[in-house]
């Protein structure tokens, strides 16, 4: 196992698991049938579309890469980012695991519509990605649930780590891909991001807004890469969902940053 990979597949457990154990009691925010709706339509249907009008306009060479990410909500370190921001910890909890269920099937049918090549050879691996997600989640809310001391012990120094980990995953993006990167690539993605950062504006308070908007912008680049890899799509697709992914992180970590000094702290 390379060190991007294992870098990434500790970030995914640990930052998941650190956002189970902040869920804390009790449901999730009601946001209502409308509003849910509203944003998955936003995530899985309106946000690929933006990015194929983009890549179209900018004419990106390889843009398929960035309509699959695109296309593809439920990236990990969502819900530890939305933490981090002040945001709502059961609601991005509660988005992020219906985002990556659905994600799995979109970034599939993303592939498929755009003919990258045959996807059901990968259906049962992108299972697993996301899995790799759900069940340090799942792990991390039922210990909260059952022994909330333990888990208040554990949540920060898990959170802290999870910080470490992604500013070295974002580190190690950049030292290795960034000089390959397509300016208009990692443009493309930038404004993307603002675009799904903008999904949480669905949400009633400013909690709710961070949590929906976060879990909204980070996409599952796990799973995307891992779909472009398999079906042996160009490099040129691969480089340009690595330059929205350098975007992404920037901007999710700067908006994070942003978040937890205008909030105060509940």
């Amino acid at each position: 196992m390379t060190a991007e990979r294992a870098l990434v597949l500790a970030l995914a457990l640990t930052s998941t698991a650190a956002a189970g154990l902040a869920t804390g009691r009790g449901a999730a925010p009601r946001l209502g049938a409308l509003r849910w709706t509203a944003i998955a339509l936003a995530n899985l249907a309106a946000l690929p579309l933006v990015a194929l009008a983009l890549v179209r306009a900018v004419e990106l060479d390889g843009g398929t890469g960035v309509i699959v990410a695109a296309a593809a909500p439920g990236g990990s370190t969502g819900p530890l980012l939305a933490l981090l921001g002040r945001g709502e910890a059961r609601l991005a909890a509660t988005a992020f695991v219906a985002l990556t269920v659905a994600g799995t099937a979109t970034a599939l049918l993303a592939a498929q519509l755009l003919a990258v090549a045959e996807v059901t050879t990968v259906a049962t691996t992108a299972l697993v990605v996301a899995a790799t997600s759900l069940l340090p989640l799942a792990a991390g809310a039922l210990v909260r649930a059952r022994a909330s001391a333990v888990a208040a012990r554990w949540q920060p120094r898990l959170a802290r780590l999870s910080l470490g980990l992604l500013l070295a995953t974002v580190a190690l993006l950049t030292i290795r891909h960034g000089h390959a990167a397509r300016p208009s690539a990692i443009a493309v993605g930038a404004v993307l991001t603002v675009a799904a950062l903008a999904i949480g504006g669905l949400a009633r308070t400013a909690e709710a807004q961070i949590a929906i908007g976060q879990v909204s912008a980070v996409r599952n680049l796990t799973l995307v890469l891992l779909v472009l890899a398999v079906l042996d799509a160009a490099p040129a697709a691969t480089m340009a969902a690595l330059a929205y992914g350098l975007a992404m992180y920037a901007v999710t970590l700067g908006a994070a940053a942003w978040t937890r000094s205008a909030m105060k702290p509940r």
